[in-house]
């Protein structure tokens, strides 16, 4: 994705999760507080699908 749009895209998010209104919906519902950039976000990514590789392979199941 064109870097320019990432960085704008992830502005907008991260403006509307800090928002006051936001959150006091997230309080209200006892949604966490949690926000990854893009960065952090590909890194947890990365890491969560190589562990769902390992878990297929170590359940001996198929993902076709």
């Amino acid at each position: 994705m064109d870097p320019e749009l990432t960085e704008a895209l992830h502005q907008i998010f991260r403006k509307t999760q800090t928002h006051p209104r936001t959150q006091e919906y997230m309080a209200r519902n006892d949604m966490p507080d949690e926000y990854l950039g893009p960065a952090a976000y590909t890194a947890f990514a990365r890491e969560r699908a190589e562990y769902e590789r390992r878990m297929v392979a170590r359940l001996n199941l198929s993902i076709d």
